[in-house]
Order: C-alpha cells, then sequence, then structure tokens
C-alpha cells in the first residue's frame, strides 16, 4: 500500500486520521510534506510495515511527538528508509534518523 504524497502541499488539510488502519502501509514518502495545516498526533499509527518514511513530514509545521514509533521500529534505521523524514518540520525528533523512543 502507498501513501506516498498522498497529503503533501497541502494548506487546508486537519482532519483526524489517528485512527486509520494503516499497518499494511509500505510507502509513506513524503506524505505529509510541505503541509502547512496538518498537525494530529499519529503516535498510535502501526507503521510497523513501513519500508519508506523519507520525507515523511518535511518543511511542515507538524509537532507532535513520534517516540512512540521507535518501539515499533526497533529496526528503523537497518531496514527502512528514514532520510529526512523530520527535516525542516516542527517535529521534536526533528533529525535525518527518525524518531527516538523514550
Amino acid at each position: 500500500v502507498d501513501m506516498e504524497n498522498a497529503f503533501a502541499n497541502t494548506n487546508f488539510f486537519n482532519h483526524d486520521i489517528s485512527s486509520w488502519n494503516v499497518s499494511n502501509v509500505q510507502n509513506f514518502r513524503a506524505m505529509f510534506a510541505d503541509s502547512s495545516r496538518f498537525d494530529v498526533d499519529l503516535s498510535s499509527w502501526d507503521v510497523g510495515s513501513a519500508t519508506r518514511l523519507n520525507l515523511m513530514y518535511y518543511n511542515s509545521v507538524y509537532s507532535q511527538n513520534l517516540c512512540a514509533w521507535g518501539d515499533r521500529l526497533s529496526d528503523l534505521l537497518e531496514r527502512r528508509d528514514v532520510s529526512n523524514m523530520f527535516l525542516q518540520s516542527n517535529c521534536p525528533a526533528e533529525d535525518t534518523e527518525g524518531p527516538t523512543p523514550d
């Protein structure tokens, strides 16, 4: 399943999608990149099937804490592309390696 660029470059989308079942999504690349409004807590999402998370929140206003994802993706850096996942975003876990566990 592919969510690449699904809400990229949007300035209107801020709906609560925290209850979405994304457990089969493999590609989250740039899903919210350059979005100017989306800031819903997605820490409950099961991203265990993800292989591409790079640029997911690039240059976005996203400011939620996704550290909970760290436990679900213990091998995050070995098998998944998380490069620049939070680059130029407001996310508290901003780095090029992705979220870190609490």
